[in-house]
């Protein structure tokens, strides 16, 4: 063999070695580079997900922020709306007793709670107390129900509230009273 063929065949064992040795070379860079590169994708969508999570979660938030709000500001205007109407009704059942106090209906009303008031005294003394706005009525109340009938100090819109002394005890039959009872029950 001569010195040309020994070094061809010297040259082809060396590349061949040569190719042998940089291709496992290059395999493992690939493999590492594969291995790197499937570990940025996963933690890309690690991330993508993280940032989805945490974006539909910001999202969520200012939703139910809203929906706070507008539910706030529903109630505050049903409030409002409630405040009105009812005011509206206590205005109209006012002008309703103004009216109604002009009638003989009225005086029979009258009447009547002081007839319950004598009652319930069963005898002892009674002092009936009736509006300053109801003064022209006073001597035929007293006169028809044989009590002693005072002007109040204070307007009550109405109505008559009686004392009996003896019992210690206050019957209030005023308008006031009721409608104040009425404005802290009122379904409106």
């Amino acid at each position: 063999m001569e010195i040309n063929e020994k070094l061809e065949v010297f040259f082809g064992a060396a590349i061949g070695a040569a190719n042998s040795q940089s291709e496992s070379m290059l395999d493992e860079q690939k493999n590492i580079y594969q291995s790197a590169m499937e570990e940025h994708e996963q933690s890309c969508r690690d991330a993508l997900k993280s940032s989805r999570r945490i974006f539909l979660e910001k999202q969520k938030k200012e939703v139910n922020r809203r929906n706070a709000e507008q539910t706030m500001a529903w109630k505050k205007d049903y409030q409002a709306f409630k405040e009105q109407k009812t005011e509206e009704l206590f205005e109209m059942v006012k002008e309703k007793l103004l009216s109604y106090r002009r009638t003989d209906a009225y005086e029979a009303f009258l009447l009547a709670q002081i007839g319950k008031a004598k009652e319930f005294a069963q005898g002892e003394d009674l002092t009936v107390f009736i509006s300053p706005s109801d003064q022209e009525r006073q001597a035929v109340l007293e006169e028809k129900s044989g009590c002693r009938v005072e002007i109040a100090e204070d307007e009550f819109s109405g109505g008559m509230r009686a004392v009996i002394p003896a019992k210690n005890v206050l019957i209030d039959e005023s308008f006031a009273e009721r409608m104040k009872h009425a404005g802290e029950i009122c379904w409106i």
